[in-house]
């Protein structure tokens, strides 16, 4: 990766440094209306590793950053 980082990838590598696991996530703009990762077996997959975060989240109009919350990224939503 070369170049700046846009501002989904620094948030993903954020995210990421505080032990959160990161999953793109489909856009607004999608007939899910967005908010949900993409792809399926979401739960299960591995972590993306930290020098292949910013390749997901490149380009001008990149998907929206999900965090797998639980005991994958210690954190939960009540």
């Amino acid at each position: 990766m070369t170049g700046a980082l846009n501002r989904h990838q620094q948030i993903a590598l954020l995210l990421d440094s505080r032990g959160w696991v990161v999953m793109p996530a489909y856009r607004a703009d999608h007939p899910s209306g967005g908010k949900r990762p993409i792809g399926e077996d979401w739960q299960n997959r591995p972590r993306i590793a930290r020098d292949k975060i910013a390749d997901v989240w490149r380009g001008n109009n990149p998907a929206n950053i999900s965090i797998l919350t639980g005991t994958p990224s210690g954190i939960f939503v009540v």
